[in-house]
């Protein structure tokens, strides 16, 4: 097969930023065509901020994953049942949806320590070396079914600031030396959402997809480094070879 007769496939995006910065608005600008699994009970802002895509946001289709009980730990085998549910559907083509939004990356982590120290009959101590390393094994494993979806997925994440060669990086926030740059490696856009200033002393925000001293970002799409993110989801994925209008 020549490059030109490849497929494009639906991209696996990782979008990371500061609090505040609107990754679940911005992710929920695909209006109809997203469905949110919904950890971070961060959905709130999307129905009260007032822009052009307040409708579109109203039309997306929200699955709230929370630990309801905090002496038990069920968020995540939901979350990982849910996931799986998706790709039986997406497998059987019956999954509706062409977007699939996961927020937060940080809490699914949080929640995926707390089912593996509840098993071992230690939650809320401090979590062991092969604890650790079971949170591994479990978020490669979801990596490898994300990806296996023939539909677009995005990983919202926090920041956090790590020390590289006496410099310090944003980068998204998950704890661990290997686990990061394991699952960083398995998505095609790894996009930072940055606050600017505009006239006026306001705040605006653009998407960042190129690597520099102090941000971890890249992409594969090779679109226009730090555009403003009025382009909306359903445009920057189609600068990513991806309508979800066809």
């Amino acid at each position: 097969m020549k490059l030109e007769n490849a497929k494009i496939k639906p991209p696996k995006i990782i979008l990371f930023g500061p609090y505040g910065s609107g990754k679940t608005c911005f992710s929920m600008t695909g209006g109809k065509h997203v469905q949110l699994l919904d950890m971070d009970e961060g959905v709130r802002s999307g129905f009260t901020l007032k822009d052009k895509f307040t409708s579109l946001r109203k039309e997306v289709d929200i699955i709230e994953i929370h630990e309801s009980d905090p002496s038990k730990a069920m968020a995540f085998p939901k979350f990982k049942s849910y996931l799986e549910s998706i790709a039986k559907q997406c497998r059987e083509g019956t999954y509706k949806f062409k977007v699939l939004v996961i927020d937060s990356l940080t809490n699914a982590h949080e929640y995926c320590l707390r089912m593996i120290l509840s098993y071992s009959g230690l939650m809320g101590q401090k979590p062991r070396i092969q604890d650790w390393m079971l949170r591994d094994i479990e978020f490669l494993n979801l990596c490898v079914l994300i990806k296996s979806l023939p539909i677009a997925v995005i990983v919202c994440a926090h920041q956090q600031v790590i020390e590289q060669d006496l410099t310090n990086v944003l980068t998204p926030w998950l704890p661990g030396k290997s686990l990061p740059s394991n699952m960083f490696s398995k998505f095609d856009e790894v996009l930072y959402i940055k606050p600017y200033l505009i006239a006026g002393g306001k705040t605006d925000f653009k998407i960042q997809n190129i690597s520099t001293s102090s941000v971890c970002a890249r992409t594969r799409s090779n679109f226009e480094n730090n555009l403003s993110v009025d382009i909306g989801l359903i445009e920057l994925l189609k600068l990513m070879g991806y309508d979800l209008e066809q």
